[in-house]
């Protein structure tokens, strides 16, 4: 009995170490579990803050993308206001017209490279930001694997334990109850109905450390599906990044160009200024010599002003063939009313001519003579005037440039000297087709016909640079600026006749 006694109070010491051994790990998987789960709070909040500075840069980005094409737009418009200082030069407008214009288009052209470089600026901001998030998106993905590959190692380190405890126990009580079979007393019959409760009881705990276990099994499979959303977002980010810089390269390219287009512009200048110099320095202009480019600069802009609308927006490709049409049907008209001026002076040189060797020298013919130039530069000065207002008034438009006398489209004169009998049916000639010319294409325009019909006679124009029409001007005006001995101007006609008597 004695021996019983002390085997039963042994096995009972052994069932309390083996209790005491099962609550300390029970308390170790609970410590383990609740900073698992601590750990995974942590990282949800720093996945949502991680979400929102994502969204923050992606609304930044969408906003950059607007304010691109915003300053593509003003590209744009500065190219198109570019073409058009290009024209007007080729045109011959003024020296301080031209450099006022150019000074403005680079000082827009310097502000667009600020704006440029601020959103350069801007989108390299974007991409450190990107970049540092993406830095902490792998030091919290390292982390989590981390943790994971811990709590899996924990995981089959307390399963081994509870395994060798479970199979040590059992053997221990096999052999306990071997040798209380052998004994086969009726207290060894109690023990092993205590022994087999007490095994009872040992299954149940593994029982819920496997339900716990299951539960720990669950909340990593929550987290690596949240992790694969943050990598499925990320890589979204990534694409919208990609696009983002092709669209920069884009930009870059085209900045380029238009610096190039720029660099072009700046010497077409220069070697027009040159040229303009050498003509000045070749010969002494005319003294209307500006008036008369004031005129057909007017009338050219009365032409595209009445085929564009100001409230409407055009291509800049039809605004250039528009502007190309025109300017050739105006050099064309000019073309022809010089030939025809100078073969009409030609014939009535001529006719004065015989006019003169048929009548004998005395004083009453040259004051007849001079009593037609009188009334024939009278004559010429009304229809220089009618002819100046008729354009304006058929356009719709008030006429601010000057007075009526500088808004004729003749070639040569002065406001001191009076044309000819037949320089005013020229210039009547030249007003009548002038007048004419943006009226039948606003017809055509309103009718919905092409005027396309006409560019075949425009394409027979040479086309001769605008510098050397320029020289024309000055032999007409030698021929007009003829003064009489009593500082009277004098036609071609009628100072050819006094040469000759």
């Amino acid at each position: 009995m004695k021996r019983s006694v002390t085997s039963f109070k042994e096995i009972k010491g052994f069932f309390e170490e083996s209790n005491n051994m099962l609550e300390q790990r029970n308390d170790s998987m609970q410590a383990v579990s609740s900073q698992t789960q601590a750990k995974l709070v942590s990282l949800e909040n720093e996945k949502a803050k991680l979400s929102s500075d994502l969204f923050a840069a992606t609304s930044k980005l969408s906003l950059l993308e607007g304010e691109l094409k915003n300053s593509q737009s003003l590209e744009n418009q500065l190219k198109q206001k570019l073409q058009e200082y290009e024209e007007k030069i080729e045109r011959q407008s003024t020296d301080s017209d031209l450099e006022t214009k150019v000074i403005s288009s680079q000082q827009k052209l310097e502000s667009a490279k600020n704006r440029i470089e601020v959103l350069t600026e801007q989108i390299n901001d974007l991409q450190t930001q990107y970049k540092a998030l993406l830095e902490s998106n792998t030091t919290l993905e390292k982390l989590l694997e981390e943790s994971q590959s811990k709590a899996e190692e924990i995981k089959t380190k307390t399963e081994k334990d509870c395994k060798e405890l479970h199979d040590k126990e059992i053997r221990q009580y096999q052999e306990k109850l071997n040798q209380l079979s052998e004994k086969g007393d009726s207290a060894g019959d109690t023990k092993i109905e205590l022994l087999r409760e007490e095994n009872e009881k040992l299954l149940k705990g593994k029982e819920e450390l496997q339900t716990l276990v299951e539960e720990l099994q669950k909340k990593l499979k929550t987290a690596e599906a949240s992790l694969e959303n943050r990598d499925k977002k990320m890589h979204e980010l990534q694409s919208e990044l990609d696009t983002s810089l092709a669209w920069k390269k884009k930009y870059e390219v085209f900045y380029e160009r238009t610096r190039a287009m720029k660099e072009k512009y700046e010497s077409q200048m220069g070697e027009l200024v040159t040229e303009i110099k050498q003509l000045r320095a070749a010969g002494p202009p005319s003294p209307n010599f500006s008036g008369e480019i004031k005129k057909v600069m007017n009338v050219l802009f009365k032409m595209l002003q009445g085929k564009f609308d100001s409230n409407s927006s055009y291509e800049g490709s039809k605004v250039l063939e528009v502007a190309l049409q025109s300017i050739r049907a105006l050099t064309f008209q000019m073309l022809e009313m010089k030939s025809r001026a100078s073969s009409s002076s030609s014939e009535n040189d001529a006719e004065s001519a015989k006019v003169v060797d048929n009548t004998t020298p005395s004083s009453g013919p040259s004051a007849a003579v001079e009593s037609n130039s009188s009334e024939s530069r009278e004559s010429s000065l009304d229809g220089s005037a009618v002819s100046s207002d008729v354009p304006v008034q058929q356009n719709g438009l008030k006429d601010t440039s000057g007075p009526p006398s500088s808004q004729t489209l003749e070639v040569s004169g002065d406001d001191d000297t009076a044309p000819n009998a037949s320089s005013s049916d020229s210039e009547r000639v030249e007003a009548k087709s002038v007048e004419e010319a943006p009226l039948k294409q606003i017809e055509c325009e309103q009718n919905g016909v092409d005027s396309s019909s006409d560019d075949s006679k425009l394409n027979e124009v040479s086309d001769k640079p605008i510098a050397e029409e320029t020289k024309s001007p000055p032999k007409e005006t030698k021929e007009v600026n003829r003064v009489s001995p009593d500082g009277r101007p004098l036609s071609p006609s009628s100072a050819s006749g006094a040469g000759k008597v």
